[in-house]
């Protein structure tokens, strides 16, 4: 098996060095990794991301709301205090995940928390606790692109049947390691998939 990546447990982060690669997670139980290649990256957004991003458009809403209709209320002072209550959450959940990972990297854990096993039904999509395989005929292509410059790592999507570009519903992985590293797993992910598709 070709793999990319630290290869951590997907559920709970266990790092499963020296396990074999099929082995279950002896920390939580989780199926191991079966495919002819696998791929570790990290996810786009953190899950504390993702929720002080939900907390902050709930704040912009009521603060659109506000403006709109609700300036000249004599109650509008106290929704003005309590938009920024929420952005002071947000930006406390943003703030304590960023602690929380550093926390795990230094206690020799690791963040790559999204994995793609390529079997030969198709990609089995890992992220934390969710999984789902993804037949090679649904995907219609995967496509890549550098991350900002100060990631180093390249952002990979799978595009599948019926969604448009970026919202086929599966996790965004940020591919890490050296450059050649992250143009070679690339390289082989699409040539996994257009082997599986009987494209090769």
């Amino acid at each position: 098996m070709d793999a990319h990546g630290e290869l951590p447990c997907p559920a709970c982060g266990y790092a499963r060095r020296g396990l074999e690669h099929a082995a279950s997670c002896p920390e939580c139980g989780a199926a191991g990794f079966h495919g002819r290649l696998v791929v570790t990256g990290q996810p786009e957004s953190h899950r504390e991301s993702r929720r002080a991003g939900c907390v902050s458009k709930a704040a912009f809403m009521l603060n659109g709301i506000l403006l709109l209709f609700l300036s000249r209320q004599p109650w509008s002072d106290a929704i003005a205090m309590g938009i920024g209550a929420l952005f002071l959450i947000a930006a406390a959940i943003w703030l304590l995940g960023r602690v929380r990972r550093k926390r795990v990297v230094a206690a020799g854990g690791s963040l790559e928390r999204i994995a793609w096993d390529f079997t030969a039904d198709g990609v089995r999509v890992r992220e934390f606790a969710s999984e789902r395989l993804v037949p090679y005929s649904e995907i219609e292509k995967c496509w890549s692109a550098p991350g900002f410059m100060f990631t180093g790592r390249t952002r990979v999507q799978l595009e599948a049947s019926g969604f448009s570009h970026g919202k086929g519903g599966f996790p965004t992985i940020m591919v890490g390691g050296p450059s050649h590293a992250q143009r070679d797993a690339v390289a082989r992910m699409k040539r996994c998939i257009a082997e599986g598709k009987g494209e090769a």
